[in-house]
């Protein structure tokens, strides 16, 4: 059986998989149709209820040799989708806008092609992820143990599909390939008063507006520098919607990245002194928290090299990126621990981008996801 031999299924698998989209946490009816589309493979094992909703699924040749895990995600995002096509979500307000439907197809094809070319040597597992979306999923699965019973892990890689890039083209690079990114959120608890006398509470408008010069002051945007920081507002709540009373409790929301996790440590301190700063002139009380955190993936050098190999192999395009994507990944804790990459696969040029609400995952870039996967196992094994 070849990979094109496949393709028809793997659309069907993939559209499916958008029609029953879950968010984060959810992925209960994913996870099981995963599990059963599996069991057709004929795999030497499958794990479940890894950190949540996680899978598994490992094929082993019998025979001495290398490790190497091919890992996506389960997860859907909170968007209401806005396309009418006949694979639409049937949630309502949650749909597949990050392509990880199309992920899952791909390592389905990977495992429907496992199950007819068996490897000569080593084994293979493919990881299916909960939680991406939220930064909580890699920890997770790492957290449970489960992962200790593939045995030890010698590659690791992942693909993200890249709207707006070459169709089929792969992108890569050693060292940092999506940053490190943490979500801030500020609650400032004043005093409530007649919008009269304004003078009688402690409003923490103004407070808010330094708040957010105050961190917009601390950005380096250059990405070419390895001290890039970037400080977006995400969210604001001042008060309440009456006209006679001027507000006692606001509420700000950032997030934040670098490429380097030690210049976002001190990011975070310089953050959060000056919001405390601030928030203490005013005489404000004031809560904050970090969370929601992606540590930053960072390409193992011989793997990386493995994808443009593979690229090349395979006769498609390959660019080495000058800089890493902006976008957070929760992909990065297994490059923590395991030799790795994540590799860019382009969508097409003049196709919504992602997380916007009409965007698809294209079906006919799998055949090249599918095909590179390969190519690293029989080179990684």
């Amino acid at each position: 059986m070849t990979i094109k031999d496949i393709l028809q299924e793997i659309k069907r698998i993939r559209q499916h998989l958008h029609r029953i989209a879950e968010k984060s946490g959810d992925e209960a009816q994913t996870a099981a149709y995963v599990v059963e589309e599996l069991k057709k493979c004929e795999p030497t094992l499958i794990l479940t209820a890894i950190g949540g909703h996680g899978v598994a699924a490992q094929f082993s040749s019998g025979t001495a040799g290398r490790h190497v895990v091919i890992r996506c995600e389960l997860d859907a995002l909170p968007i209401q989708e806005v396309n009418t096509f006949t694979h639409k979500s049937k949630t309502d307000g949650v749909s597949h806008k990050c392509g990880h439907d199309g992920h899952m197809s791909i390592l389905l094809g990977v495992a429907k092609y496992l199950n007819q070319n068996h490897q000569k040597k080593g084994k293979v597992s493919l990881l299916f992820q909960p939680a991406e979306e939220n930064g909580l999923g890699a920890k997770a699965m790492i957290s449970s143990g489960k992962l200790n019973e593939l045995g030890p892990i010698d590659k690791f890689y992942s693909l993200h599909n890249l709207p707006g890039h070459e169709k089929d083209r792969i992108y890569c690079r050693a060292g940092v390939f999506t940053p490190h990114v943490i979500s801030y959120d500020v609650r400032l608890f004043g005093k409530e008063s007649h919008a009269a006398e304004p003078e009688n509470g402690i409003n923490p408008a103004l407070a808010m507006a330094e708040i957010t010069q105050a961190l917009s002051n601390l950005q380096q945007t250059d990405k070419q520098k390895k001290e890039y920081k970037l400080i977006v507002p995400v969210f604001s709540k001042l008060g309440q919607l009456w006209y006679g009373i001027s507000a006692g409790y606001g509420e700000l929301g950032f997030t934040m990245r670098t490429w380097d996790t030690g210049v976002l440590r001190a990011l975070q301190a310089q953050v959060e002194s000056a919001v405390k700063e601030i928030a203490s002139a005013h005489k404000l009380r004031c809560e904050t928290r970090f969370f929601e955190e992606f540590y930053s993936v960072n390409n193992n050098a011989d793997c990386a090299a493995d994808v443009e190999n593979a690229a090349k192999k395979l006769g498609l395009k390959f660019e080495a990126m000058k800089n890493p994507v902006s976008w957070g990944e929760d992909f990065g804790l297994f490059t923590d621990l395991y030799p790795g990459a994540m590799f860019g696969l382009g969508s097409g040029m003049n196709i919504p981008a992602l997380h916007n609400p009409d965007y698809d995952f294209p079906d006919d870039i799998a055949g090249a996801g599918i095909a590179m996967f390969v190519d690293l196992i029989e080179r990684g094994v």
